[in-house]
Formats: C-alpha cells, sequence, structure tokens
C-alpha cells in the first residue's frame, strides 16, 4: 500500500499485478534471511519499479493503453479506487 501511495505522489502507477506485488514484497522481506546485500535489493526493487510502472501522462498514450491491455486498466482502476477508498476512510477517522 506504501508503495502505491509513493507512486501515486509521483504520478506513476504500477501496472503489476497483485501476485507480483506480492511476491516482491516477500522477496525483499526475506532478504535479510537469504543474506542478500542491501545494495542488491535497492537494485532489484529499482529495476521491479522501473519496469512495472508507467506515468500517468502516458495512460493517455494510445500505444501505451493498447498494450496494457483493457484488462489491466480495469485492475489499476479498481486499485486506484481502493486506495481512494482506503485514504478517505483514514482521513475520515482523524476528524472524528
Amino acid at each position: 500500500m506504501t508503495l502505491n501511495f509513493f507512486m501515486l505522489a509521483n504520478r506513476r502507477i504500477m501496472v503489476a499485478s497483485n501476485e507480483e506485488l506480492y511476491n516482491l514484497a516477500n522477496d525483499t522481506a526475506e532478504a535479510n534471511r537469504k543474506g542478500v546485500k542491501p545494495d542488491q535489493v535497492v537494485h532489484d526493487l529499482t529495476r521491479f519499479i522501473e519496469e512495472e510502472s508507467v506515468g500517468m501522462e502516458d495512460l493517455q498514450n494510445t500505444e501505451v493503453s493498447e498494450a496494457l491491455g483493457e484488462r489491466r486498466k480495469q485492475k489499476l482502476i479498481d486499485r486506484l479506487d481502493w486506495s481512494q477508498n482506503v485514504l478517505t476512510t483514514a482521513l475520515g477517522q482523524q476528524n472524528t
């Protein structure tokens, strides 16, 4: 969730599937136990984010939109709706 909000704040959106994000989170969490050096973890995270994200302005590009496909675009919309609901709920709880 934090990565999603960070990306949105930087006008980018993750196009990775939930399974890919889950696997990334698990790999990152287990890296220390497996003896992976922190520099390698940062490199892997950076590469993943570069490959699995798109700038919001690029979503208006026909080629990018077609490459994503309707199913993935709907998942992106669902993820954005979910993020908005989480944020709205959190802010609403602060005002009570």
